[in-house]
């Protein structure tokens, strides 16, 4: 059962760094899915940014919060 909280620990920093890396280096391929567009049309590109930056901030937060419950 503590492995399974590993992976997941390790998933959610890898989801997390994928969208902080995604906004500061603005990737379009990142942008231009369905859900990156929808963002988009909500808040322009430098607000979906800022709002993928926050979203993978939250995340780091959740996997470390995982992994520090597991010790």
């Amino acid at each position: 059962m503590i492995i399974s909280k590993y992976i997941i620990s390790f998933f959610f920093a890898c989801l997390g760094t994928l969208s902080i890396c995604a906004a500061i280096a603005n990737w379009n391929w990142f942008f231009n899915t369905n859900n990156g567009k929808i963002f988009v049309r909500l808040f322009k590109r430098t607000g979906a940014r800022i709002f993928y930056i926050i979203l993978g901030t939250l995340i780091w937060i959740m996997a470390i919060s995982v992994y520090i419950e597991i010790n």
